[in-house]
């Protein structure tokens, strides 16, 4: 039994059986208790006067970390303050001057562990598991614990799980394979993300370590967005995030599909994604994917979206998208949806006089569109409502946000007479097709905040320029038969 005011806590049952001679120390058994903590210890320590003394050492024993202040300041210098206890049945060998080489087998175990400290990110909580160490290898065994608001589920097995220390490049990366379960897992609590009044850049980094591991997260947030169920193999190097068969649900739908994330340097990265989106609310998602312009989407649209896509863009440090160097292409169709209010569409009602198109219910929304050089073309756009329909083509510069469409918008000839004097009846006639629809041709102009619709005078002009030729075509054929009527008569 020992006790002073400098140790903390007494010291019992120490114990030591050991043999000492010049060159080693043999230590057959040796134990001591203080406080909770207890430890057993035998082995050896050769050439042990030197400074690159050998080691082989057994130590079991249990550490009640809520006990450790009493012995060291750690509260009070470092502000560390833990609980719970750690449990360990573990062989060291090594040497003194090579602890970065020491090998490390056996178990430990951690029960209840709490921890914070303003050297850890977040605080760590109900930590519980098991680590088994084989050498250069561990395995994680029912390893749960939360860290901020996250919850965490870990079993697998990592390989030169050393190489963790190291940065990429200094030296091969861990590789493991496992399972990784979470409740909830707030991704933004990693990155500092947070609105700010002004932007903080964004260091993008991934650790020495390479593998694959079965994610299943019922509820995610990343960059102040929140997905759930999410499933997929997540592979992974120092270099790239990645799943070929990822799905999550977001913004009222699903996604599935392939993605990858790739850190080309801290503040450049790259994300790929090629999948479906299937029957997502397109108010939820336009508001944090805007491709409208500076027109908000979100603010006029409501619809289910169903889309195909293949999606590259690139982010600088702020995470702010490199427009130039995105790229994306696909269709998509809209359901249940409803467009109102939206620039271009009460730019096209005043040029018309049609107040019907400042709020439309869609009976279908359709279109192909592709994304390059921060250029979005659009084809095939094919909208719908009742007796109106728009039909579209053209590109929209995303960058300077410069419209360049050529639409039609096709109505029943029975409103013409409410486009006033816009067009004469001849032009009417003409603009009709053999259906009995009214097809208006219209250039769309200007900006998605300040669109400028008007009529297009070229296609205008080839309508009736057929319209014309049909009709003196077809009084040609009318002379041409009365005067062949009339020689045959006479014969």
């Amino acid at each position: 039994y020992l006790s002073h005011r400098d140790l903390g806590q007494a010291i019992e049952h120490l114990t030591a059986t050991a043999r000492i001679t010049d060159r080693e120390v043999s230590i057959s058994e040796s134990s001591v208790r203080s406080g909770s903590n207890r430890f057993t210890m035998s082995g050896s320590i050769r050439e042990y006067m030197e400074e690159n003394a050998a080691f082989d050492l057994r130590i079991n024993g249990l550490l009640a970390l809520g006990e450790m202040n009493a012995y060291f300041p750690l509260e009070d210098e470092h502000g560390l303050v833990m609980d719970g206890s750690v449990n360990s049945n573990v062989r060291l060998r090594g040497r003194i001057d090579d602890l970065e080489a020491i090998r490390l087998d056996g178990n430990v175990t951690a029960e209840n562990v709490n921890m914070t400290s303003p050297d850890l990110m977040l605080p760590l909580k109900d930590l519980n598991g098991e680590l088994v160490f084989r050498g250069d290898d561990l395995d994680t065994r029912e390893v749960t614990f939360l860290f901020g608001e996250s919850d965490y589920y870990l079993s697998g097995t990592v390989q030169r799980y050393k190489a963790l220390m190291n940065e990429p490049g200094e030296a091969d990366p861990a590789v493991f394979s496992g399972r990784f379960r979470s409740e909830f897992f707030n991704a933004d609590e990693f990155m500092d993300f947070e609105e700010l009044p002004e932007p903080e850049p964004f260091d993008a980094w991934l650790p020495n370590m390479s593998g694959s591991l079965d994610v299943e997260i019922k509820r995610m947030q990343f960059f102040a967005m929140e997905a759930t169920d999410i499933r997929g193999t997540i592979e992974m190097s120092p270099k790239y995030i990645r799943s070929n068969d990822a799905r999550l649900a977001m913004y009222g739908g699903t996604m599935n599909g392939r993605f990858q994330w790739d850190v080309f340097a801290v503040d450049h990265t790259g994300f790929t994604f090629a999948g479906n989106l299937v029957n997502m609310r397109v108010e939820q998602l336009f508001s944090d994917f805007n491709l409208g312009g500076r027109s908000k989407l979100a603010e006029h649209v409501n619809a289910n979206i169903n889309a195909s896509t293949d999606f590259y863009a690139e982010f600088d440090e702020f995470m702010e998208m490199d427009m130039v160097r995105l790229r994306a292409a696909g269709d998509f169709g809209m359901e249940e949806a409803r467009i109102s209010e939206h620039p271009t569409q009460v730019s096209l009602a005043n040029l018309l006089g049609l107040s019907e198109l400042r709020d439309l219910s869609l009976d279908q929304w359709t279109a192909k569109y592709d994304i390059s050089d921060g250029t979005m073309t659009l084809e095939d756009f094919n909208l719908t409502s009742r007796e109106l329909g728009l039909y579209l083509s053209g590109t929209h510069n995303l960058i300077e946000d410069r419209l360049d469409y050529r639409a039609e918008v096709v109505m029943p000839r029975t409103w013409a007479n409410r486009l006033g004097d816009l067009i004469p009846s001849q032009g009417v006639d003409a603009l009709t097709r053999d259906d009995g629809k009214l097809v208006l041709p219209v250039s769309i102009l200007g900006s998605s905040e300040s669109p400028r619709p008007g009529f297009d005078d070229s296609a205008v002009r080839d309508r009736i320029e057929e319209s014309l030729r049909d009709r003196a075509e077809e009084e040609g054929r009318e002379i041409i038969d009365g005067v062949l009527d009339r020689l045959r008569r006479r014969n």
